[in-house]
């Protein structure tokens, strides 16, 4: 076809934009200005290139009459390694050069190109697939877990840890002052002999700190306790997160209970002397688990515009880490409860360490920096 045959093959300004000439073994494009290329010839801006010898990276040959796109979207494929071995601008070039080359290879189909530039093509297109959309391994960065990730997951979802927070603590405070003014409120709640155990375990303040080997077991013990209760709020919240929210109402009326007893029988000295330390870690992790619960339920109940199933894949990574960050944090209060609570450090230290396990809590899970001296002026 000629380009005075047809007006179709011509742009606006008359000048011939690609048409494809017959009488060869393969079909060969005329495109504009005139050049021909042999194959598709498909967005080929470069075809001068066609020849460039392979790169230092191991990019296969191509077909002979490959353009300059072609061949550099197979260079930066063989040199990728999973895109950490390119550069931010070379994965914007792959990403570009991607779209492209889908292009061209849909049109070599459809204009009938050899079979083997059709595979080549393929074959490349796949790789630079794999290479920009395939799931990566996160690479195990302990300490951008805890100082990054799982602070900003809890802030993404401060409304969900205040109302977890709210509940916690209102029904803990609430259960506290009833055991406090009525003596049978706590026998209904925890049972007589339950009461009697707290009473005997709290009638004196610690005389000495524990060995080593009684400390670490203690640690085993308390990261075994503390973390089954957690996991059992978190996993609570599979009932659309009405069960996670319970657990914590429970937790909370149980532990308040327990709180208002011995203060009432005069061993809040002692109560508090040993909680004071870990209670920071050990009741924020409490609600963090709740929140972790709450996010999964919330996920099926309210999945906006995707499936359930969708909704939920969504929100896997920001759940883990809040289990996991709470996993940690229980960690942290099962070895200050079994090494630091019952020693026998006078009571003002032990209120001091507790203080700064307060502050420290708070930096850490708000987030919050000290303000530049440039900042402010």
């Amino acid at each position: 076809m000629t380009s005075g045959e047809s007006a179709d093959s011509h742009g606006a300004d008359g000048r011939d934009v690609g048409a494809v000439e017959a009488g060869g073994a393969r079909p060969r494009l005329v495109v504009a200005g005139g050049r021909n290329v042999t194959g598709p010839g498909l967005g080929s801006r470069h075809p001068s290139a066609a020849a460039r010898p392979t790169g230092r990276h191991g990019a296969a040959p191509g077909p002979r009459d490959a353009t300059a796109d072609w061949r550099r979207l197979d260079l930066l494929v063989h040199k990728a390694h999973g895109l950490r071995g390119l550069s931010g601008a070379e994965i914007a070039q792959l990403a570009g050069l991607y779209q492209t080359v889908c292009a061209d290879a849909a049109r070599a189909r459809a204009r009938g190109t050899d079979d083997e530039t059709v595979q080549w093509l393929d074959a490349v297109i796949g790789r630079a697939h794999n290479a920009l959309y395939r799931a990566r391994p996160r690479a195990l960065d302990p300490v951008g877990f805890l100082f990054v990730r799982f602070p900003a997951a809890l802030r993404r979802h401060a409304q969900m840890f205040a109302i977890c927070a709210a509940l916690f603590y209102g029904t803990f405070l609430a259960a506290l002052v009833a055991a406090w003014a009525m003596p049978g409120f706590a026998k209904a709640i925890a049972g007589p002999g339950a009461i009697e155990e707290f009473r005997q375990m709290y009638a004196k303040a610690p005389q000495e700190g524990r060995g080593l080997v009684e400390g670490l077991n203690g640690v085993a013990f308390y990261v075994q306790h503390n973390t089954s209760i957690a996991f059992r709020i978190f996993a609570s919240g599979v009932f659309a997160g009405a069960g996670a929210l319970y657990q914590l109402v429970y937790q909370g009326v149980v532990l308040g209970t327990v709180f208002g007893f011995l203060i009432a029988d005069d061993k809040s000295s002692h109560i508090l002397t040993f909680t004071c330390g870990h209670s920071a870690w050990e009741l924020t992790a409490i609600v963090v688990a709740g929140t972790g619960g709450l996010r999964a339920g919330w996920a099926w109940v309210a999945p906006g515009t995707r499936t359930r199933l969708g909704s939920l894949r969504a929100a896997r990574t920001d759940v883990a880490e809040l289990v996991l960050g709470a996993a940690v944090m229980l960690a942290v209060a099962a070895a200050i409860e079994a090494v630091w609570s019952p020693s026998s450090m006078p009571p003002a230290w032990k209120w001091a360490f507790a203080v700064a396990q307060v502050a420290i809590v708070a930096v850490w899970l708000t987030g919050w920096r000290p303000a530049r001296r440039g900042a402010l002026e």
